[in-house]
């Protein structure tokens, strides 16, 4: 068993292949039983680490964050395709303007700090990290008043459509999958 001492430990056991660790959950975390996962990336919101991961249990892609791993064992190779990751593989555009309700002052500040040009700035997110981005900037509140939120996003409808679309496609193509390879153990 290893102790997570820094990020290399999790990158050497299993970001380049499909074998599985152990992850064993800080004691702040300790109600849940031990998650098989099998890392794929490493991402920064900002705020936190989090490893991208094949959950074995679940049998679908999700976000753990770094520091809530306390130790990991090696496990047994996986069956999953990193490509059926849509949320991974896929961006959105975010179409980020001042708020509206700001006054020609305040919004002008407000596009000197976020670097606004002509109303707007549009970033491109990987659909995993969208959620962290819109949370951490409170964008996803829509009531908090304008000098404290800042700036919205103005396409906060579509960019969740295309969150629960890629989710959906996952899932899907995971299904498809398993279906094939069970088919084939059949045989």
């Amino acid at each position: 068993m290893r102790r997570i001492g820094d990020m290399t430990d999790i990158h050497a056991l299993t970001l380049d292949d499909n074998d599985a660790a152990q992850d064993d959950q800080h004691p702040a975390q300790r109600g849940r039983p031990p998650r098989l996962i099998a890392p794929q990336a490493l991402a920064y919101d900002g705020y936190r680490w989090h490893v991208r991961a094949w959950a074995c249990d679940r049998d679908d892609f999700h976000d753990s964050v770094l520091t809530r791993i306390d130790r990991i064992k090696p496990g047994s190779a996986t069956d999953f395709d990193s490509a059926d990751d849509l949320e991974w593989e896929n961006f959105a555009k975010l179409d980020l303007r001042p708020h509206p309700g700001l006054t020609e002052e305040q919004s002008l500040a407000i596009q000197r700090d976020y670097a606004v040009k002509e109303g707007r700035r549009q970033i491109d997110v990987r659909l995993s990290m969208a959620y962290y981005f819109i949370m951490r900037m409170n964008l996803d509140l829509p009531d908090l008043p304008p000098a404290r939120a800042q700036i919205c996003l103005n396409n906060i409808d579509e960019v969740r459509k295309v969150i629960d679309d890629a989710k959906a496609r996952s899932k899907a193509r995971i299904l498809e999958r398993k279906g094939r390879s069970d088919d084939l153990a059949a045989r």
